[in-house]
């Protein structure tokens, strides 16, 4: 087997990278404790960032009620809203689980909207805020607002 050929260039960079890597060992070698503090800081900083997202996302703008709470809260909103409709039987609401619930004590409110015929039976949205109130019993009563 032959030696491969030998390009003056193949030299150059070998002697660069031997002069590069003396130099970072000399670097290493007088600054010894400035490699471990850049571990700790990175170290640190990285459990600073994984709390403060595990922190961001337990914070909720507003409490929010139990999820059969709002299922029946949207079932007294969207009765109350096919009360307002032209064609109510054409209605088609969004899921509670799509709609973000605000609640303050026994009330719980939201902003949706509702797909429906209007009396040419072109189908139109409408949005609407509704806010439901807990009787005590389980039951809502519900005031819709279209604005």
């Amino acid at each position: 087997m032959s030696d491969p050929i030998q390009r003056p260039w193949d030299q150059a960079k070998r002697e660069a990278q031997a002069r590069y890597d003396a130099q970072k060992g000399e670097f290493r070698r007088e600054h010894p404790a400035a490699f471990k503090w850049l571990w700790i800081g990175g170290s640190l900083l990285t459990v600073l960032i994984v709390v403060g997202v595990i922190y961001a996302s337990s914070i909720s703008p507003g409490s929010t009620k139990t999820e059969p709470d709002t299922i029946r809260a949207w079932s007294a909103c969207k009765l109350q809203m096919e009360g307002h409709l032209r064609s109510p039987a054409s209605a088609e609401f969004p899921s509670s689980l799509d709609l973000d619930f605000k609640s303050q004590g026994k009330t719980l409110r939201t902003k949706a909207y509702v797909d429906s015929q209007n009396g040419f039976g072109a189908m139109i949205r409408t949005t609407f805020n509704c806010v439901a109130t807990d009787r005590g019993n389980g039951d809502f009563t519900a005031v819709v607002v279209i604005p």
